[in-house]
């Protein structure tokens, strides 16, 4: 059995974090009213891509480099300036300390995510799985249909 450790859990923050990051780089671009913006802090990121969006908040920070008061700040000042709320992504490994501040200012849980996983075998096999569909070119006439 392998215990998940914070570098293993910084992976899966990274997994949810960097989408997030791409979206707001490419809202950036193409949805200028938005006001898109992206900031890194304490290894991780602050995501903003429109208010109301389910993608802003700030995530993956705190895991590779202490987090400190001062970063707490940086954050509420960075959706502050974007009149959104901030929301920041915690796990049970943060340490307690982490979790202490952000309940002294406050902030309280909106949802908690649990992520399983298994290792691969590089050597295991897996059945075929049986071929259910078929593709076909399609045309105006098969549109219609």
């Amino acid at each position: 059995m392998q215990f998940v450790d914070k570098a293993l859990a910084r992976r899966f923050e990274a997994c949810e974090e960097m989408p997030q990051v791409l979206y707001a780089r490419a809202f950036q671009k193409i949805r200028l009213e938005i006001g898109a913006a992206e900031e890194e802090i304490c290894g991780g990121h602050m995501i903003f891509a429109g208010l109301g969006s389910p993608i802003g908040r700030a995530t993956g920070l705190g895991l590779t480099v202490r987090l400190l008061r001062r970063h707490v700040d940086r954050v509420e000042q960075f959706y502050r300036s974007h009149n959104a709320p901030a929301q920041v992504d915690l796990c049970p490994l943060h340490d307690p300390a982490v979790l202490a501040m952000f309940k002294q200012r406050g902030y309280g849980i909106a949802e908690l995510n649990n992520v399983l996983y298994r290792r691969l075998d590089p050597a295991e096999s897996f059945f075929a799985l049986p071929l259910v569909a078929r593709f076909a070119a399609g045309g105006p006439r098969r549109r219609e249909r």
